[in-house]
């Protein structure tokens, strides 16, 4: 749930809401609308925007597929969880569950298969610019700030000793 309606909440836990409140309220509420029509056009691209980020991958790491036979099918799939995760996070107005749910889980995933992170910044810096491209301007910037959470949680996992690609 959105953390600011939440805090609300918790601040008026045994009164009603006082009138900065109540306008707090309603100001999530009307952003809802706007939130929503951005999720619906995640969803009407999101096979297109992975299959391009992937096919870009492929042309800068030839090797990965010679190392992970599934690769370019497991990558696919964690883009998909990754960007329906920053959707439900766009939708809350809330990053924690992202981290949460997707991102750390995910991270620790992406370090023991020995990925750069060169890599995976790569990977979720393409997802970010493939939704730019695709994605209505009033969509995208309402998901930015999570695609941008993508690069700097994913992106920062620690350089392997040995790398994959």
């Amino acid at each position: 749930m959105n953390s600011s309606l939440n805090e609300i909440l918790r601040a008026c836990e045994d009164r009603y809401p006082g009138a900065e409140e109540r306008a707090q309220l309603l100001a999530i509420a009307r952003e809802l609308p706007a939130r929503v029509r951005a999720a619906q056009d995640v969803e009407a691209h999101e096979a297109a925007t992975t299959a391009a980020v992937v096919g870009a991958l492929r042309g800068r790491y030839p090797r990965y597929e010679k190392l992970f036979p599934q690769g370019w099918d497991r990558c696919a799939s964690d883009l998909q969880l990754v960007l329906r995760s920053n959707v439900r996070a766009m939708l809350a107005n809330d990053p924690r569950p992202l981290d949460d749910k997707a991102l750390y889980y995910l991270r620790s995933i992406l370090a023991a298969y020995n990925l750069t992170p060169q890599f995976v910044r790569d990977c979720f810096t393409l997802l970010r610019d493939q939704c730019r491209e695709r994605l209505s301007p009033e969509a995208f910037a309402l998901l930015e700030p999570f695609l941008a959470r993508n690069v700097e949680v994913l992106g920062n996992i620690p350089e392997p000793a040995v790398a994959a690609v």
